[in-house]
C-alpha cells in the first residue's frame, strides 16, 4: 500500500508468508471438511451486515478474504448485473473453489484473485469493501479496506 515504506512492506510480507501458506494446506483442508459449520455459523450475521449496510446497486465491491466466495457471490447479487464484486484470498485453493462455484451458479459479475491482504495494493475503485474474516490477522484491517475505496 502507498502508506507503507519498503522496509515495512518487506517485514509485512515475511510476517504473513507462513500464515498464508497454512491457509492453502492444513487450514484449507479443515475448512473444506467443516465448511457447513464454519460458513453456516456466519450466515445470519453476514445477512444482518448486508441488511444494515448493503452494497449500492450497480456498485463495485471488494470482498477481502473471500474464502469459498459465498459473500462475493451474495454481493454480486445485491449490486445487480450492472455491478461487480471482486473476491480476494491468500489461498489459491480457496480461489479455485470460488471461481468454480461462481461459474456453476452462473454468476457472471464476479472475479476472484489470489492476493495477500497484508501486502495488497488495490486501486481505489471500489464503492463497498467487505471482509467477513479476511482481515482478522491484518495489522491494520480498517486501513486495508479504506485504501480500496473510491474517493
Amino acid at each position: 500500500m502507498r502508506w507503507l515504506d519498503c522496509k515495512t512492506r518487506a517485514l509485512s510480507r515475511r510476517a504473513t508468508k507462513r500464515p498464508c501458506g497454512a491457509w492453502d494446506t492444513v487450514l484449507y483442508e479443515r475448512w473444506k471438511k467443516n465448511r457447513r459449520v464454519f460458513v453456516g455459523a456466519l450466515d445470519e450475521v453476514t445477512e444482518a451486515a448486508f441488511d444494515l449496510s448493503p452494497p449500492p446497486q450497480g456498485g463495485r465491491c471488494i470482498d477481502i478474504g473471500c474464502g469459498f466466495g459465498e459473500t462475493t457471490r451474495r454481493m454480486a447479487g445485491l449490486v445487480g448485473p450492472e455491478g461487480f464484486a471482486l473476491g480476494t484470498d491468500s489461498s489459491p485453493r480457496f480461489i479455485e473453489d470460488a471461481r468454480r462455484e461462481a461459474a456453476e451458479a452462473g454468476v457472471e459479475n464476479v472475479g476472484f484473485e489470489t492476493v495477500d491482504a497484508q501486502a495488497a495494493e488495490w486501486e481505489p475503485v471500489y464503492d463497498y469493501a467487505f471482509s467477513r474474516m479476511g482481515t482478522r490477522s491484518s495489522s491494520r484491517p480498517c486501513r486495508r479496506c479504506a485504501r480500496s475505496a473510491a474517493p
